[in-house]
C-alpha cells in the first residue's frame, strides 16, 4: 500500500474524499481486520484460563467475518472503476 494510511477525515464529508482511491481504503480496512484477528490469536494463545481463551477466539473470529464482509465491496470498487457498474 502507498502512502499513509486513509483516515475518515480524508474520505468522508470533506473536500479529500474526490481524490481518495476507495480500492485502498477497502485494502486497508481488509488489512486492519487482519491485524485484529493476529493479535486477538495472540492474546487466546496468551490467555491462561479456558474462558478466557475462547473469548479471544470469538473476537478472531469476528475479525474473520469483518474482513469477508468487505470482500464485496473491495469487489464492487474493480467493477466501478472498470466501469462496470
Amino acid at each position: 500500500m502507498e502512502g499513509a494510511p486513509l483516515s475518515c477525515n480524508d474520505t468522508v464529508g470533506g473536500t479529500k474524499g474526490d481524490n481518495v482511491d476507495w480500492k485502498a481504503f477497502i485494502r486497508s480496512s481488509m488489512a486492519d481486520e487482519e491485524a485484529a484477528k493476529a493479535k486477538y490469536e495472540q492474546a487466546a494463545e496468551a490467555a491462561n484460563t479456558p474462558a478466557v481463551k475462547e473469548v479471544f477466539r470469538k473476537l478472531a473470529y469476528e475479525e474473520d467475518l469483518h474482513y469477508a464482509l468487505l470482500l464485496p465491496f473491495e469487489k464492487d470498487l474493480e467493477s466501478l472503476a472498470e466501469g462496470k457498474k
